[in-house]
């Protein structure tokens, strides 16, 4: 074989106990892709020497993952600890609660553990990383606790299959099923595995299923009756039915035999459980051959966010990618309504056209009717839903991400596609379940309905002088056309579309961003300036003086004008400033408290039928058909509708909007780190503690009230290992003591916590 062609044979990493990595390396010795054995950190050395001595394995084979000196440590449900292997297996203190990973020359626990540069470099360069065989605590996750391993594990695009155990170990994983399994390594690395392969039908004697169950231990087998959402079955009865636990594809197969082996205490012979080798290479080979290692289906699941699809182009989306992508979503579609009538937009990245014509591709080939509708915001995208009377939208775009990003926002009717429905969406492409059929193409113009749509809602007396910063999103051109057929004179600036964004990140949300607008309003005596993120749902607002508007402010300026119809209510994320809700009350409204997230405003707009809602990042929810979505261009038409019925400049109208009501100081949203394993836990914990003596809103982490306004809001991030906190009270000394108190809760569970 030449140097060319190893250098393109796919590679593979398996991280499992010392039996399994023989078990792995001996049956793919002949394999068409390398694989790579990762020891387990304690006793690193011994485990090498043993699979050198058995079966010969080199250092090319198998690598050690630290060469610092470890142990792992069992935190059990009484508080107490286990260190070492023996002594977790002996078991006591409850049941095991987590595990971790603690200096032996120290006995302290450690966040930096030095991990070896060949297993970064094996895990940097894999297609596939398997994990497993072996103890779930003592051998499989503490080497994915390695802080940097964890890290190059969790952002590879590598897909990962954990190979379940067949049986349950006393004192560590009694009464656990499949579910628990993957459970556990999601909630200690942070990241879920794609696929589960685990035992089923083989023949285990009974008398040896009862030896086993003497000693506390039994067969790992599915929850097949849950009471939560650890065990799924998506599209049942049809070509593309899966079985989904914790969101891994599950996989069963035939993988066990019995053995004849020397019992380690009394040294008589005995039958035991253990996984076949030619069974288990049989079916890992299959995974790895049909699944793992086809590109069509290698999307990386990280890219696969709570409310959309993002990633760097090149490396985490290709058009292969997203063309799979198309065409689950087209599969996705059929089988959950029964329809397969998409729209399709993009904006004005680069990469936008390119990523739009393959996910069009990927419609087509799953048998959808595509609506072709071009560059163009994605307010239009939504708006096209309505006006085409169609079944879902496809709109490609990362928003007011940098310039290397992109990613892909779904909907199906008028609702966005998140949280675990887009999981399903990834699992789809990571079986290959596609739908197949002849699709069609149709190129169709939205911009004109829906400027139309607008003009006939906005109507205006008198003429504005408003300036515009597009931050060469897809929003300028539409919004200077937009503005002037409204009758006002324009002052543009970045209104060209430059998906590079040369001028400044396309995020109004960031105040620094509004700068040159700002300046701009005053330069040329503006009487608004209005700025749009780079896919035009977000608007930001500068005064004709030049002050940035806090969002906080203009969202209640908006629901006071959409309750001049009568009470209402209107729906607002958890940061929102206790001032807004106060003044939702004051002009007639019931204000409605929500999860952070578009994805949770619009649906819970329609259950509460509320009259608007927004968030802090600059999203305006309108209830006014067709415009049923968040849109910063209707936005600001409507901005300038309420200016030209009120007739002052919009800084008096403000002042008039917040006259009377309480003054409260906030703090911007404060990021801390926590790792993924933890943060649920760590805000499960603050909430509970905090429930005893306060207050406390739990619709998304919680919000603590102090006192009647005073609160402080610990959220964990979607979309990042941190917790998020934010503080509002009605003086300086107020939100001081709350940051202390709520430091010193968190502290408890994080040790080396910085102030904040």
């Amino acid at each position: 074989m030449s140097i060319q062609e190893k250098k393109r044979r796919p590679k593979v990493v398996a991280f499992a106990g010392t039996q399994g990595l023989a078990m792995l390396l001996s049956a793919y010795q002949d394999a068409p892709w390398d694989i790579i054995g990762v020891v387990p950190p304690a006793n690193a050395g011994a485990a090498f020497a043993q699979l050198h001595s058995t079966i010969g394995a080199t250092t090319d084979q198998v690598i050690i993952p630290t060469l610092d000196r470890v142990e792992v440590c069992a935190e059990m449900t009484d508080g107490s600890q286990r260190v070492g292997e023996s002594a977790i297996a002996q078991g006591g203190g409850g049941t095991i609660r987590r595990v971790s990973l603690v200096s032996e020359v120290l006995g302290q626990p450690a966040d930096d553990f030095r991990p070896t540069p060949e297993v970064l470099a094996a895990v940097e360069s894999a297609d596939a990383i398997v994990i497993g065989p072996g103890s779930l605590f003592t051998n499989l996750i503490p080497a994915l606790l390695i802080q940097e391993i964890n890290e190059a594990i969790r952002q590879s695009n590598a897909r990962k299959i954990f190979v379940c155990n067949l049986m349950t170990q006393p004192n560590q994983t009694e009464g656990y099923s499949i579910a628990d399994h993957v459970a556990a390594v999601q909630k200690h690395c942070g990241f879920r595995p794609d696929y589960v392969l685990a035992h089923h039908n083989g023949a285990i004697s009974t008398a040896v299923l009862e030896r086993y169950r003497s000693a506390s231990a039994d067969l790992v087998v599915p929850q097949l009756v849950a009471d939560d959402d650890s065990h799924v079955v998506i599209f049942p009865g049809t070509p593309q039915e899966m079985v989904l636990v914790e969101g891994a594809i599950l996989m069963r197969r035939d993988l066990a035999s019995e053995v004849m082996e020397n019992d380690p205490v009394t040294g008589q012979e005995r039958l035991v459980v253990r996984h076949d080798p030619a069974k288990l290479g049989q079916a890992l080979r299959a995974v790895l051959h049909d699944y793992a290692l086809q590109e069509q289906l290698s999307v990386s699941r990280a890219i696969f966010r709570e409310y959309d699809i993002r990633g760097i182009v090149g490396s985490e989306l290709t058009t292969t990618a997203v063309e799979s992508m198309g065409r689950a979503f087209g599969t996705y579609m059929q089988r959950r309504t029964g329809r397969r009538q998409i729209v399709v937009g993009h904006d004005v990245r680069p990469s936008s056209e390119p990523f739009s014509e393959a996910a069009i591709r990927g419609l087509i080939a799953s048998g959808c009717e595509v609506i072709d509708i071009g560059q163009v915001p994605t307010p239009l995208t939504s708006f096209a839903v309505n006006h085409f009377w169609v079944d879902g939208a496809i709109q490609v775009t990362a928003s007011h991400n940098p310039a290397e990003f992109n990613g892909l926002k779904l909907q199906v009717g008028m609702e966005a596609m998140a949280g675990e429905e887009l999981q399903n969406v990834e699992r789809l492409i990571a079986s290959g379940a596609f739908a197949s059929g002849r699709g069609s193409r149709l190129v169709r113009d939205v911009t004109y309905p829906y400027l139309n749509c607008i003009l006939h809602k906005v109507h205006l007396s008198r003429p504005f002088k408003v300036a515009i910063d597009a931050g060469n999103g897809v929003s300028g051109p539409l919004a200077v056309r937009l503005m002037r057929e409204l009758g006002c004179e324009v002052i543009p600036i970045y209104c060209e579309p430059d998906g590079s964004f040369p001028n400044h990140p396309p995020d109004p949300n960031e105040a620094e961003n509004l700068a040159e607008l700002a300046e701009l309003v005053v330069r040329e005596g503006c009487d608004v300036g209005i700025g749009f993120d780079g896919d035009g749902d977000r608007i930001g607002i500068v005064d004709e003086k030049g002050q940035v508007v806090p969002p906080d402010t203009y969202l209640l300026l908006y629901t006071r004008e959409a309750l001049r119809a009568g009470p209402g209510k209107a729906v607002f994320e958890v940061r929102c400033s206790e001032a807004l809700f106060d003044g939702v009350r004051k002009y007639g409204g019931i204000p409605v408290m929500a999860k952070c997230g578009n994805t949770s405003i619009l649906p819970r707009m329609h259950q509460e039928r509320a009259v608007i809602g927004g968030e802090l990042s600059g999203h305006i929810f309108f209830n006014d058909p067709p415009i049923e979505f968040d849109d910063a261009l209707y936005a600001a038409a409507l901005l300038l509708s309420y200016m030209d019925r009120d007739g002052r400049p919009l800084s008096e109208m403000l002042d008039e909007l917040v006259d009377g009501l309480p003054a409260y100081i906030s703090s911007p949203e404060l990021r801390i780190d926590c790792p993924d394993y933890l943060k649920w836990d760590v805000v499960d914990a603050a909430r509970e503690s905090f429930a005893r003596r306060y207050r406390v809103v739990d619709i998304d982490g919680a919000r603590v009230y102090f006192g009647e306004k005073d609160w402080a809001l610990i959220r964990p991030s979607n979309t990042s290992p941190k917790l998020s906190l934010r503080f509002e009270g009605t003086d300086e000394s107020v939100v001081a003591r709350m940051k202390d108190e709520v430091y010193e809760e968190l502290a408890r569970h994080l040790p080396g916590l910085a102030r904040f």
